[in-house]
This record gives C-alpha cells, structure tokens and sequence, in this order.
C-alpha cells in the first residue's frame, strides 16, 4: 500500500514500469523469506519442548516469570503473592489520582 501512495504521486506515464519493479522486488523478498525457513532440527524440537514443559509448570502452579528488582536476573513468583505485593506497595505509598492529562503542560513547559 505504501508503495502504491508513492507510485501514484509519480507521473503517470512512470507509473506501470515503477509498478512491475515494486512487484519483482516483492516477489523477491517472498522467495527469499520462504527458502530461509529451514526445518527445526532436533536442537530446535528439545529447546520447544523444554519451553512447553516450563509454560506447563508455570501454568499448573499459577506462578510467572519476572525480572529481579536488581541484577540481570529473573524469579520466578506464584501470581497471588506478585498481585498482593503490587497492591501493598500502592496501598503503602501514598499515590494520588489525577483527573486529567497533565502532559501538554510539561511538554509546554519544557519546550
């Protein structure tokens, strides 16, 4: 679509020639995206299912994967603690609601 918006602003007469050029091109990458789908090998079939089996586990125990508060770690949390953790540290601090946008009058603030 967005090469038709581009073609159509060009004189006309450019038009059908830029049209099969854009067509090839296309017809190009699609060829070349389906020759690099490689079938899995049994590498790719175990890293698949190790995932199934650790989004099956997570799932039977109602549990998730975060990223630790500090490090280049992840934890892995049941979802109930995670929850009543967010809501004791809203709760907690002392956050206020805003009735509407205050953006425009930073940005305008800062421009």
């Amino acid at each position: 679509m967005e090469a038709e918006t581009a073609i159509t602003k060009i004189q006309s007469a450019d038009q059908d020639y830029l049209r099969c050029l854009v067509a090839r091109n296309i017809e190009l990458l699609y060829r070349q995206y389906n020759s690099n789908k490689s079938h899995y090998t049994q590498k790719t079939y175990a890293e698949m299912r190790t995932i199934n089996n650790i989004k099956a586990k997570l799932s039977d125990n109602n549990a998730m994967i975060l990223r630790a508060d500090k490090g280049n770690t992840i934890v892995i949390c049941y979802t109930d603690d995670y929850y009543s953790k967010t809501q004791e540290f809203i709760l907690n601090n002392q956050f206020s609601d805003i009735h509407n946008d205050p953006s425009n009058a930073f940005q305008k603030e800062f421009s």
